[in-house]
């Protein structure tokens, strides 16, 4: 039994007192201040568990590049961590452990190159006996500043507030098993450290979400440092309307550098000076609009993503031809749409994507995947799906013929706290 005084209690006996007026006026800020009332941390994730087929013939091409034998495997696992601070504060921080780099390469994985990067160690608490240690990834981590729904600020490791699937990024949470490839592409950047000004208004039926961003960009050390000084900016609109539903459309946008140096030491009048070269250098404008439409159990969203790149005379590269490389532009959009069943909470659905690399290294793509997604229970989402993927007017191998995979999955949320 805790020997703090509850608000309630604490408030009678207040009352009684001669000066009972000005502490309970103390009373009602601290009773506001979430810390006044120990608020615990607040412990939640999701997991998943896959089962993939590879289609494709035990010859082709794309079984080489891709592992060729149907595996079970433990895809995410994700840990949020969020707390309020005070009144105005609130911190959130998500984490996912990993089995990597553990068996990982530095290309793709064929059958012939097992353990390139093997992280076995000698573990002492268990007689010297082998273990496999994997790594963990900062998926965010920030502090919010609310002054209420009109303006909040975001300081730390943030999601890029763009598109629908780069945000509800849960396993649980989402229909399909994968992102569409013009997600995974990342033509946005998936995330930024920086600061993050946001917020909502409602109008009548209507709800204006709002997002700018300042960020570092995009860069190999881009989460803690910045080797251009050249802030990556953006932003992002939402509308939503009520009456048929749910509708949300949505535009968004992101315009940065993208700086990679490595470190030249030259020596010069009998000393040493150190240089950071540019590498590799380049300005991207990315732009995108995205579409929601829930009503009862129809679900229909919708994305198209385009990316820019320019290159900096500094830092233009050649390719495996020893010619410069041209500037970019890549553009992609998918649809799904599907409809959610009372019945176990039974989904099928559909996914058709097209994705254009124009003067990049893969010919443009058609990818049309269908299935199944079952919530037995409010935690646990079962998912069934296959895909295929046909590239268009394609000139060398493997792109001469489809690609496709099949794979069952299920995902579940848990929650507790401390």
């Amino acid at each position: 039994m805790s020997c703090l005084l509850t608000g309630t209690a604490l408030a009678a006996l207040l009352a009684t007192t001669a000066r009972a007026q000005d502490e309970l006026d103390l009373l009602e800020l601290t009773m506001e201040d979430p810390l006044a009332e120990e608020e615990a941390l607040e412990l939640y994730g999701f997991a998943d568990f896959t089962f993939g087929v590879p289609l494709n013939k035990a010859e082709s091409v794309w079984s080489g590049l891709f592992w060729p034998y149907p595996t079970f495997a433990v895809g995410n696992l994700n840990l949020y961590l969020r707390s309020t601070l005070s009144r105005h504060w609130n911190s959130l921080i998500e984490v996912r452990f990993l089995y990597l780099p553990h068996g990982g390469s530095a290309g793709t994985i064929s059958p012939g190159e097992l353990d390139v990067t093997k992280t076995s160690v000698r573990d002492y608490t268990e007689g010297f006996r082998e273990l496999r240690w994997g790594g963990v990834e900062i998926e965010r981590a920030w502090i919010e500043y609310s002054l209420g729904d009109l303006l909040r600020f975001r300081a730390g490791q943030w999601l890029t507030p763009y598109g629908i699937w780069n945000v509800d990024h849960g396993s649980p949470t989402i229909i399909a098993i994968q992102r569409p490839y013009v997600v995974g592409e990342e033509l946005f950047p998936e995330r930024q450290t920086g600061i993050q000004a946001l917020g909502t208004v409602h109008v009548i039926q209507h709800r204006v979400e709002w997002h700018l961003t300042v960020s570092n960009g995009r860069g190999p050390f881009d989460a803690y440092r910045d080797l251009d000084g050249n802030k990556g900016v953006g932003g992002r609109v939402e509308v939503s309307h009520y009456t048929f539903g749910e509708i949300s459309i949505a535009g968004s946008f992101y315009y940065g550098r993208y700086t990679r140096r490595d470190l030249e030491v030259l020596v010069q009048d009998g000393g040493m000076v150190s240089d950071w070269a540019i590498d590799k250098q380049y300005d991207e404008l990315a732009l995108g609009a995205d579409l929601l439409w829930v009503w009862g159990g129809f679900h229909l969203q919708g994305e198209f993503v385009s990316n820019q790149l320019a290159f900096t005379d500094e830092g233009r590269q050649v390719d495996f031809g020893a010619n410069l490389k041209a500037d970019r532009h890549r553009w992609g959009t998918y649809g799904l749409v599907g409809y959610r069943f009372d019945f176990l909470g039974l989904m099928p659905f559909a996914l058709v994507e097209y994705m254009n690399e124009v003067e990049g290294d893969t010919p443009p793509a058609t990818h049309v995947a269908g299935g199944f997604n079952l919530r037995p229970s409010p935690r646990v989402t079962a998912k069934l799906q296959y895909w295929r993927v046909t590239f268009i007017d394609p000139q060398t191998p493997p792109f001469d013929e489809p690609l496709h995979n099949a794979a069952a999955q299920l995902a579940w949320a848990f929650e507790g706290t401390v």
